[in-house]
């Protein structure tokens, strides 16, 4: 690969801020794979986000698309999904070390109430039909903790800030 490659990984729970940062990040050029574009895609109208065997699926189809991209030099974010298993961070650590790409882990964070509201707000919009307050707790406690290097990203700061701060992470692994 290039010096170029990249990947980095969004962690977070549901209504976390992950989409709002892998938005800006797109605009810099990164290529973006999102579970919640890649599930749709893979299973159509039958999409069930939240079937064990579908999400394992579109995992693995998110991975052979990003090492693709690796390969080619190209800079991937993975996202979508809270990426709240550590064999998730790990298996994209994994590729990265693989195709000899820098990695970087990103996990986005706030208040319960934060997340709830966003979530609530985006009913009926967001792309993963399944988001809810029970999808929101029942991640929160599954969520294990995360163990490579990574940031902590508040988004609750303004989101030029939050956008900055991630851009300079990010970019201190190039």
């Amino acid at each position: 690969p290039t010096g170029r490659s990249m990947l980095a990984v969004l962690a977070g729970l549901p209504g976390t801020g992950k989409t709002t940062v892998a938005d800006a990040l797109a605009g810099d050029g990164w290529r973006r794979i999102s579970r919640d574009e890649v599930m749709p895609g893979l299973f159509g109208a039958g999409v069930k986000f939240g079937d064990p065997a579908q999400k394992e699926a579109t995992f693995r189809e998110m991975l052979r698309r990003a090492e693709a991209l690796l390969v080619e030099g190209r800079r991937v974010l993975l996202e979508g999904m809270p990426f709240s298993r550590r064999a998730e961070i790990e298996a994209a650590r994994d590729l990265a070390v693989r195709v000899g790409a820098p990695f970087r882990c990103l996990l986005c964070v706030c208040p319960d109430d934060v997340a709830l509201a966003r979530i609530r707000a985006q009913r009926g919009t967001h792309a993963a039909t399944d988001r809810d307050d029970a999808l929101y707790y029942r991640s929160q406690a599954a969520f294990e903790a995360v163990t490579v290097a990574h940031r902590v990203v508040d988004t609750t700061r303004p989101v030029a800030e939050t956008i900055a701060a991630c851009r300079a992470y990010v970019e201190r692994a190039g």
